[in-house]
C-alpha cells in the first residue's frame, strides 16, 4: 500500500474479550499474552517503507478463558515512486519522421512496476488548434505514435508502481517538415 499510516481491522467474534497484537519485520512472531485492546482495529502512523508483519491473537471469554492461535498478515508499505527514467526518441528528438518511436523504462525497488502511460501535447500552436492526445494512454515501451504533424511536442510518460505511486518524465520532440 502507498499509505504509511495504515488502519487494520478484523472480525471480532462475540466470545472474544480482547486481542494481543504486534507489528514487526519478522514473518513469524508471537504477541505476548497481554490484551492490547478490546477493539478490532488498530492504526499506525509513519511506518517506514518495507515489508512488515502484523501478528494477531484473541483472548476468549468463554468458560475456558484461553488464547487462540496467532494469525500473521504481511503489509508492504511503499510510499516511494519509481526511479527517474529517460525518454529516448528514435530516430531522434528532432526528426522528419511522422511516426517516431519512444522508449522508456524504469524500476521500482519496493513493489515493482505495474504499468506505463504516455501522452503528447503539441506546444507550438495556440491551444485552440493544438493537437493534443486528450488523455494518457496505457502502453508499454517501445511506443510508436500515429502520424504526427510538423511541430514541437512535449512527450510525457508516467510509470506506476504496484502500490499506486507514479513518476512522470517529459521530453521535447520536434517534428520538422524536411
Amino acid at each position: 500500500i502507498s499509505n504509511s499510516s495504515p488502519v487494520l481491522t478484523w472480525t471480532k467474534p462475540y466470545s472474544v474479550k480482547g486481542f494481543s497484537y504486534l507489528l514487526d519485520k519478522k514473518a513469524i512472531n508471537l504477541p505476548d499474552n497481554i490484551i492490547n485492546s478490546e477493539k478490532n482495529e488498530i492504526s499506525y502512523d509513519g511506518i517506514d517503507d518495507g515489508v512488515w508483519f502484523f501478528h494477531l491473537k484473541s483472548y476468549s471469554s468463554t468458560s475456558a478463558s484461553i488464547w487462540g492461535g496467532t494469525s500473521h498478515f504481511q503489509l508492504l508499505i511503499d510510499t516511494t515512486p519509481p526511479a527517474s527514467f529517460p525518454i529516448n526518441i528514435e530516430p531522434s528528438a528532432r526528426t522528419t519522421s511522422r511516426r517516431p518511436i519512444v522508449f522508456f523504462e524504469t524500476t521500482d525497488n519496493m513493489s515493482g512496476i505495474d504499468y506505463y502511460e504516455i501522452k503528447s501535447i503539441q506546444t507550438d500552436f495556440p491551444k485552440a488548434t493544438a493537437k493534443e492526445t486528450p488523455f494518457f494512454i496505457e502502453t508499454s515501451s517501445p511506443y510508436q505514435f500515429s502520424e504526427l504533424g510538423p511541430g514541437k511536442y512535449d512527450i510525457i510518460a508516467r510509470a506506476y508502481d504496484k502500490a499506486g505511486n507514479f513518476r512522470e518524465e517529459t521530453r521535447t520532440l520536434r517534428v520538422a517538415t524536411s
